[in-house]
């Protein structure tokens, strides 16, 4: 295993560990362009690909990734599903969601399955290293303005959480009723 010594976004120095990451995209020529945009960096190493959510939880079983680069929209296995399985073989990982859905509600799914982070394929390269360094150090990263929008749908969710249950309660008489929740 190789190890580096340097500094990230104001940690102290030290000696860290290369972060393992694994591509899982339906097509080959954006594994070909994110692994051209990875290999290049010091800290990052490309230890498998996959083309569908299939593929992605046998290579996590056999490769142990620290960061996984998920596309959403695949084959067979979605990203969604591909995050459960690999998350589930592989509890260490980290995902990375990395798709071209803009929805606030698609980032929000995915949060709710386990991923570390959500970005759309329109960023910078930067912003794509970025968000793999923060998942490796287990950090949530949304690129905005995308993050605005989940925060708002978990703010509402907050607000409307206490209603909710107010409602199932009356609807139920005070008592916990099944039939009666409100989903």
């Amino acid at each position: 295993m190789h190890m580096w010594v340097y500094s990230f976004l104001g940690s102290k120095k030290g000696v860290r560990h290369m972060v393992r990451v694994m591509i899982v995209d339906d097509h080959v020529l954006m594994r070909r362009v994110i692994r051209d945009i990875v290999e290049k960096e010091d800290d990052l190493e490309i230890v498998a690909e996959a083309g569908n959510g299939y593929e992605a939880e046998t290579q996590a079983m056999q490769t142990l990734p620290d960061v996984v680069l998920m596309d959403l929209d695949m084959p067979e296995c979605d990203g969604f599903e591909a995050t459960e399985r690999v998350l589930a073989c592989s509890p260490h990982s980290r995902i990375v969601i990395f798709t071209a859905s803009h929805y606030e509600h698609d980032a929000f799914s995915a949060i709710q399955r386990g991923a570390m982070g959500y970005l759309t394929k329109d960023v910078e390269p930067d912003t794509l290293l970025k968000a793999i360094r923060c998942a490796a150090r287990d950090e949530l990263y949304i690129a905005r303005p995308l993050a605005n929008r989940v925060l708002a749908h978990i703010r509402l969710l907050q607000l409307l959480s206490p209603m909710l249950e107010n409602a199932r309660l009356r609807l139920s008489g005070g008592k916990w009723d099944q039939a009666a929740t409100v989903a």
